[in-house]
Formats: structure tokens, sequence, C-alpha cells
């Protein structure tokens, strides 16, 4: 075959036999040298100036230079360029390939240059620059406290996760009932809490009644030992005023402690009950509300939650 361009001439030197139909074989005429020669330079820089398109150009080519860039911090940073110029393969054209840039400061905070080249360190800075505080009046970014900070309870530029309130607990309003009608109240489906408070506002049973609460740990199945927990019996409808906690309702043991104070709207004396419930021996998710005879008058009771 002819050795008309550079991508026909072969790596095995017997092989080219001849440039642009030039005999250069063995026995070839004198005048053929000075010919073959002048040939070979034509094809050369017509290789080097985009004249000939390549088909097949291996990595080893292409000779690598490496460039450095500074930037503030007295940081070097080291890149690989190719500088190639409309080299086609395949028929397809390659962009040139100039050489890149590394982002300034200025321009990693901008983030509008598209001829530069990002690194780490440029846009974890170019991320700090343009990070926002959260405060009570601004959106931004927020340090999580932990638990220890939480438990502090001083610092006001951190956020609490749900973990983190765990460890010091917090009061939820779990439900309130109505005492407008009925015998007894009941309410079940309890959340597990470390301690349960119940507060009777405006309470009133109808003729002699003691007021008491019961708890369930089968959500409502089964109630251990009524304990009073209002004011002592009296001979006509008045109002209790009662407060009660209940310990000891996130565990399995069976001591549940109940401790109220009671009072009445008008008349009478103020009660202090402290009783222990050991006859349910689980966590209590349901509580019952009742009066020792008679029936409940308008009244509210309200449940909160130790979580």
């Amino acid at each position: 075959m002819a050795k008309n361009s550079v991508n026909d001439y072969s790596t095995t030197a017997g092989n080219n036999t001849d440039v642009q139909s030039i005999n250069i074989d063995e026995g070839m005429a004198p005048s053929n040298v000075n010919n073959a020669m002048r040939q070979i330079m034509a094809h050369l820089a017509s290789a080097f100036q985009g004249g000939v398109t390549a088909t097949s150009i291996k990595a080893a080519a292409f000779a690598a230079q490496t460039a450095t860039h500074s930037y503030a911090g007295g940081t070097t940073a080291s890149y690989t360029q190719i500088n190639a110029a409309a080299v086609s393969l395949g028929g397809a054209a390659l962009t040139t390939v100039a050489t890149l840039a590394l982002a300034s400061q200025v321009e990693a905070e901008g983030g509008t240059a598209t001829a530069t080249v990002m690194n780490p360190l440029r846009t974890k800075q170019a991320i700090d620059a343009n990070v926002i505080a959260a405060s009570d009046s601004a959106a931004g970014v927020v340090e999580l406290a932990t638990s220890a900070e939480v438990q502090t309870g001083t610092d006001t530029a951190r956020a609490v996760t749900p973990a983190g309130l765990a460890t010091v607990g917090f009061m939820e309003l779990l439900t309130t009932i109505s005492t407008s009608s009925g015998s007894s109240q009941a309410y079940t489906d309890i959340p597990k809490c470390r301690a349960l408070f119940v507060v009777f506002s405006g309470v009133s049973s109808s003729g002699t009644a003691t007021m008491q609460l019961a708890i369930s740990d089968d959500n409502g199945s089964n109630y251990g030992t009524a304990r009073d927990v209002g004011v002592p019996s009296v001979s006509s409808a008045v109002a209790n005023h009662i407060q009660a906690w209940i310990t000891g309702t996130g565990a399995t043991a069976t001591s549940k402690r109940i401790h109220a104070i009671g009072g009445l709207a008008s008349g009478g004396n103020a009660a202090v009950n402290t009783e222990v419930e050991s006859t349910r021996n689980g966590v209590t998710n349901a509580l019952r509300f009742s009066p020792s005879a008679g029936s409940f008058d308008a009244g509210t009771i309200y449940v909160y939650g130790w979580r």
C-alpha cells in the first residue's frame, strides 16, 4: 500500500518501501532519495498542521504537561494538561483542550465562573463563606446540641433533637376529658411516660362521694385497686380541684405511686393522699376516673405525660 500520509506509515521499518509512491526499496534510483525526504517532510508538516485526520491515537502519544497554581494560604495544586488543536477521531472533531485554571476564592464563592476547575478545598471554603447561622429571627445552618448541652439548658445557638430532649424529659398534654355525664370516665392507649400528672378542674360529684383513680397495664381490660384522690365524702354536690401525680408508670415494676392534693370550691378541708398501686405489674397505659358513689357533674380532667 502506498504511504501517502503518516497514517499509512508502518512501525515496522522493512514495510516502509515507498513515500507517496516514490520507491525507497532496496536498489532504488539515487534521485529518489531527495524526492522521498522532501515528501516525508511534507507528510509531517501536514500532520502537525491539521491536514491529517487521526483515526487512532494512543494516550501515550501525548506528552503530559504538569502545571501548578498557587492560591491563598500558600497551598499549591498540580494538574495535567494536554494542548491539542482540532484533533479528530473517527471523523468526530474534539473540542480543543485549553489550559484549565483553578478557581480563585472569589470565583468559588460567587459560583459563576464556567472556565475554571474547582477543588475540594475551594468547595469547602465557598460553602463556609456562604453559611448563614440560624437564629431566632433568621433561617440558616444550626449545630445539634449534645445530651450534656440539652441537660444544661443554657445554650441558645444549637438545636435539640427528640433524642436529646428525651434525656431531660418534657411535659405533654395527652388528653382532655369532659365529665359532663356518666358515672366514670376512662382514658386508654396512653403512650409510655415516666410519670402522669392529672388535673381535675371544677369536677363535682352528685351527692356523697369521694373521687377515685385506678390504673391499668392492659389498656383498660383490668384495673388495679381504685385509690381516693379527692376530698372525703360530703353531703352535697361541690366542685373538686385535684392534682395527682402517678409515678412509676413507665416501668414494669409493681410500685405505682399516686400522690394527690385535693380541695373544695366551697367549705370542707383539703386532702393529701399518697397511695401505692401494687396490683398492676406492667407499663401504665390506661386510667379510670370515678366517684365512690353518685356520678360526675360538669368538669374537666386534664392528663399530662412526662415523656
